[in-house]
């Protein structure tokens, strides 16, 4: 009989209910919605990040050296002389060296002038590429392209397609396209990474559509891996001290980048914990009203011999099921949030951010939902069973 009525008093108040799950969703969205994307960002550019030990560029901002060799976001510091690239390759202390030019695009595409062995970038030993050829082949000659995913699926660019790009890390009102063709051997897999929005050419073309020959040769950006980790760190202070380039760490860069991201999030928390309890005040509202609503029903229940116990759980039932409800549905979307924005950080950067379970902490916040709100309807509830069926008949 319980049952009954309590599934009776929700369709009753079938708006006012629904009203206040939703009032409960949002303030469980607020909550968990921030700190499901910052858990998300972390997780998609360290992805992004780890696939080689140092980051070798000019001398100046090692965030926007970051941002422009990994994330192509940023214009590139400036370039460092190929000896120096020639140097470190003959050093027996490196493993693996690959080089990056920047300087020209294709309708916003970057240009990255690089060699086969960014082919070979993995998240480590034994793991698949992280830029795989999905079909066609690496580039062998200078004027041979490689187009990312993205590319491909935005320009309509397939194997054997000529195009010319353009001098400028981003498309201007007056572009100045160079006269040399290349032509598309290449189209990597998908990766989730921001290489997707990239083509990739021999670093020599760089130098032969920007005159550069000999000594004068340049490059932007070295991706480093030593044979053993220790020597990073010999390479990084030798850098240093040279003046010619520095070395940056890409992790502590990227994590740098996320505290500053994270650093709001204390104010942001305290935000959501009003939003949770102004939530829960709406709760104790709505069960107030429903227990004066049931006011007749609950008399003839007491009328008949139901004890008051009774009515005290039906009231509180009803307050935790719109509890329970309104956190289902907050989690819900605050996952909805999250995705939106991985879609949104995705199309500016094909950074994917992965999905991520909710953190211990933030699932028992959410949950802690229902017994709260379970307290906020005890006045209510209390009031409703202590009450006589006499004066819930007489009104």
């Amino acid at each position: 009989m319980t049952l009954w009525l309590l599934i009776r008093n929700l369709r009753t108040r079938a708006l006012e209910n629904a009203l206040t799950i939703l009032a409960v969703a949002l303030g469980v969205a607020v909550a968990l919605a921030v700190p499901l994307i910052l858990a998300s960002l972390r997780e998609g550019v360290i992805r992004a990040s780890n696939s080689f030990d140092l980051l070798i560029t000019a001398r100046g901002s090692p965030t926007q050296a970051v941002l422009n060799t990994i994330f192509y976001q940023e214009a590139p510091i400036g370039n460092v002389p190929y000896s120096l690239y020639e140097s470190l390759e003959r050093d027996p202390r490196t493993a693996k060296l690959i080089p990056l030019g920047f300087g020209d695009n294709y309708n916003g595409s970057p240009m990255v002038g690089t060699s086969a062995k960014f082919f070979e970038l993995s998240e480590g030993i034994g793991k698949r590429p992280l830029y795989g050829i999905a079909s066609g082949r690496a580039f062998k000659s200078p004027f041979e392209a490689v187009i990312g995913a993205a590319v491909a699926r935005r320009s309509g660019l397939k194997i054997g397609d000529k195009f010319k790009s353009a001098h400028g890390v981003t498309p201007t009102l007056e572009e100045e396209q160079h006269k040399q063709q290349y032509t598309v051997v290449g189209i990597l897999e998908p990766s989730g990474a921001p290489g997707d929005r990239a083509i990739y050419i021999p670093i020599e073309a760089i130098w032969d559509v920007h005159g550069q020959s000999g000594s004068s040769r340049e490059i932007t950006a070295m991706l480093y891996t030593p044979t053993r980790l220790g020597y990073v760190y010999q390479i990084a202070s030798e850098l240093e001290k040279s003046r010619v380039a520095q070395g940056v760490f890409p992790g502590q860069v990227i994590g740098r980048l996320l505290d500053l991201l994270g650093q709001g999030r204390a104010g942001y928390e305290i935000v959501g914990a009003l939003a949770l309890v102004l939530a829960l005040s709406t709760v104790a509202v709505n069960t107030l009203a429903a227990a004066r609503t049931a006011q007749r029903n609950l008399a003839v229940l007491r009328a008949i011999g139901a004890r008051a116990t009774q009515t005290f759980w039906l009231v509180l039932l009803e307050a935790l099921l719109i509890a329970l409800g309104g956190v289902l549905l907050g989690v819900g979307l605050a996952y909805l949030i999250a995705m939106i924005a991985a879609q949104i950080v995705a199309a500016q950067t094909s950074v994917t951010l992965p999905v991520m379970a909710l953190e211990v902490g933030d699932a028992l916040r959410a949950l802690l939902v229902v017994p709260v709100a379970g307290l906020f309807a005890l006045l209510p509830a209390l009031a409703a069973a202590r009450r006589s069926p006499l004066e819930r008949l007489t009104r």
